[in-house]
């Protein structure tokens, strides 16, 4: 059969055509394979282990590296902050003030760890040996929340119901709240990036730097 030059084209494609439907095909077998063989095997490599916290219903909220290398977390039924050891040795350390409901914490620049109390409106400071110094938000019924250290070398946290981010320098004084400009909803979050921060607000779900 003779061909002409149009028909050997046309033809030419078709055949490329289908080598790249067959190295599709081969290319998924690849990526079906990979996830049947390897990824169970690197699932079951990772042992999960959990630790009990000891007082029950302890509802641990938030967590951070202390700078004494172990784990620090907040319990907010449990009214502690909690402290464990990368063997998984937990150590509890009960608030002065009753149902402060802790929140969140931070390693600060001070070498200390530093946490939210909601209900008991007050900046917690607790060093690596376990005092706990309290310290009260001037805006009553503020309902602190996020708390970070920022790159300017104070720590920064959320006021819930106060509607303001707060400036908190390690020497605890003074507390410089700093009303929002516009109705942000309900701050939450608070976390420091290189040279800003960035807030997370729940109900207006913006973020500022």
């Amino acid at each position: 059969m003779i061909f002409k030059r149009g028909d050997f084209d046309c033809m030419r494609k078709l055949y490329m055509e289908d080598i790249m439907k067959h190295l599709r095909v081969f290319v998924l077998v690849l990526w079906i394979l990979a996830i049947v063989l390897v990824i169970p095997h690197t699932a079951t490599g990772a042992n999960m282990i959990e630790y009990a916290i000891p007082t029950g219903g302890s509802q641990p909220v938030d967590i951070t590296s202390g700078p004494d290398g172990n784990l620090w977390f907040t319990e907010s039924s449990g009214n502690k902050i909690g402290k464990i050891t990368t063997a998984g040795s937990i150590t509890e350390y009960t608030i002065p003030t009753g149902s402060g409901q802790p929140v969140g914490i931070t390693s600060g620049p001070d070498g200390n760890l530093w946490f939210t109390e909601m209900q008991g409106n007050n900046i917690g400071r607790i060093t690596t040996a376990g005092v706990i110094s309290e310290y009260t938000i001037p805006t009553s019924s503020s309902s602190p929340d996020g708390i970070t250290s920022g790159p300017d070398g104070n720590l920064w946290f959320t006021e819930r119901s106060g509607n303001k981010i707060v400036q908190l320098p390690p020497s605890a004084a003074p507390i410089v709240p700093i009303p929002t400009t516009t109705q942000w909803g309900t701050l939450i979050l608070i976390l420091a990036m290189a040279v800003m921060l960035v807030v997370y607000a729940r109900k207006a779900n913006k973020a500022t730097g």
